[in-house]
């Protein structure tokens, strides 16, 4: 299988990758205007939660969310079990902004490329900071992290794993570049065959009629040719219940 260059920032074209990226995020029976600002009210204990540490999360900006978590602390205002819950409640909160249908299909459309939440401010726990003039192939794990060392990049790493669960319910796109328009399973169309797709519909030119015997042997898992990259691919089917064009 090919495999396209790693993003590594989440800036620009790649904005909608960020936490900070603007969107309405639901958290139990709250909505905020981000992941961040979703991510870091969910560190209040139950016990704790007012109206008013509610609205200041919810108006807030994504930066301003990200001072107010860390104040938290000093205010004894952080649940107990913060450490050990934060990674699945990130999670959730990235399963609930790309349930949004255009952000979904944004990131099916980063196809199998590499995410990298790398910046500047040492996060090398959610990201990989690239402050420093080493190369990132030249950085390893380390028992104590620094920005002379690879960054975990956990954010990166659940964002392909939302990804991964996406395709696995809608898996008729392409991995590399994530187009689902252009694409022919191999054992029903010729790949020599002339003509043109549009909105994945392959149309013959001419007079040109299927040559039933020039297909080759059928696959399983099935083959799929997509035009848009020239990739070759193959589709597992989806599992039984999966929602159709999720």
């Amino acid at each position: 299988m090919g495999q396209r260059e790693p993003i590594e920032q989440f800036r620009g074209a790649y904005d909608f990758l960020s936490n900070f990226y603007s969107c309405e995020v639901n958290y139990g029976k709250y909505t905020f205007g981000s992941v961040e600002n979703a991510y870091q009210f969910a560190k209040v204990p139950k016990e704790k939660i007012a109206d008013a540490v509610v609205e200041r999360f919810q108006t807030a900006t994504p930066a301003m969310s990200k001072a107010f978590g860390k104040a938290l602390k000093e205010k004894d205002m952080v649940r107990s079990d913060w450490e050990q819950i934060k990674e699945q409640v990130m999670r959730y909160l990235l399963e609930r902004k790309f349930a949004i249908p255009d952000l979904r299909t944004k990131l099916l459309q980063t196809g199998n490329a590499e995410l990298i939440e790398g910046n500047l401010h040492h996060d090398n726990e959610w990201g990989d900071c690239r402050c420093t003039t080493a190369k990132p192939d030249d950085r390893r794990y380390g028992q104590k992290q620094g920005c002379h060392m690879r960054g975990k990049n956990l954010l990166g790493q659940l964002l392909m794993t939302v990804r991964a669960g996406l395709f696995a319910v809608a898996p008729f796109r392409c991995p590399l570049c994530g187009s689902q328009e252009d694409l022919a399973q191999l054992d029903i169309v010729p790949g020599l065959a002339l003509g043109y797709f549009e909105k994945g519909v392959f149309t013959f030119s001419g007079d040109t009629r299927m040559d039933w015997n020039r297909q080759g042997p059928e696959h399983v898992p099935p083959q799929f040719q997509c035009f848009s990259c020239d990739h070759t691919f193959e589709v597992t089917p989806p599992r039984v219940g999966a929602v159709e064009g999720a």
